[in-house]
């Protein structure tokens, strides 16, 4: 990217998140709990509280169905949260609810990325890999723009992408390393690594829209035609 290296994007991830690593945090946490949680959450309630056995088949798909149907708006609300820290404007937990508001349009977002990413990989498992590097910027376009719909957003996000996968891709490569302390300290480390990729990618989001703001010109106009 010629405005911002990836050095330039994780040094000012760094300084955004000054100041505001507990809600950081708290927001990890808290999509960690909702989306990945649920089966433990469901597994505490059916052993401890009710003291009930639930059938297997039936827990499943009951944890499953809850935690997709979160992904969407949440994940629409971290990424609020750190375009908030980027511009300087008011950031906290309450940002990561603000998906809710504009449920089914998050919803159906994530509903057909994962449909989309899913039929990729049936090929093999990199096509796989690059159609979810393409849709990436989907949930800070839904932010940016509360016109598109989310077939747009997504439509937009591989325009965006279109030169700059391999880029993302080496982005998220200078992350082994955080990745690995988090495997030794056996998770723990994730409160700090986290929060770091998360604000990091929302500085290639917001690097990579100032060299894409034509295409994205372009697009939005034709929207209004």
């Amino acid at each position: 990217m010629r405005n911002m290296t990836s050095q330039d994007m994780k040094l000012s991830a760094k300084v955004q998140l000054k100041g505001h690593w507990g809600a950081a945090v708290l927001i990890m946490f808290i999509t960690w709990l909702a989306i990945a949680g649920v089966p433990t959450i469901m597994l505490l309630l059916e052993k401890v509280i009710f003291n009930v056995d639930l059938n297997a088949e039936v827990y499943d798909r009951v944890s499953n169905i809850v935690s997709f149907v979160l992904a969407g708006p949440l994940s629409y609300g971290a990424s609020r949260f750190y375009m908030n820290l980027y511009h300087g404007r008011e950031a906290g937990v309450a940002d990561l609810f603000t998906g809710f508001n504009r449920f089914g349009r998050c919803f159906l977002a994530s509903l057909a990325m994962g449909i989309l990413t899913f039929l990729w990989a049936l090929l093999l498992i990199i096509p796989g890999i690059i159609a979810a590097i393409s849709y990436s910027q989907t949930y800070y376009l839904l932010n940016d723009y509360e016109t598109l719909s989310f077939m747009d957003a997504i439509t937009l996000s591989k325009l965006m992408m279109r030169d700059y996968k391999l880029e993302y891709f080496l982005l998220c490569l200078t992350f082994i390393g955080w990745w690995l302390l988090v495997v030794v300290t056996l998770g723990i480390a994730i409160i700090v690594v986290g929060p770091y990729l998360n604000a990091t990618f929302a500085n290639f989001y917001m690097g990579l829209k100032e060299e894409r703001q034509e295409i994205i010109d372009r697009f939005m106009a034709g929207n209004q035609n």
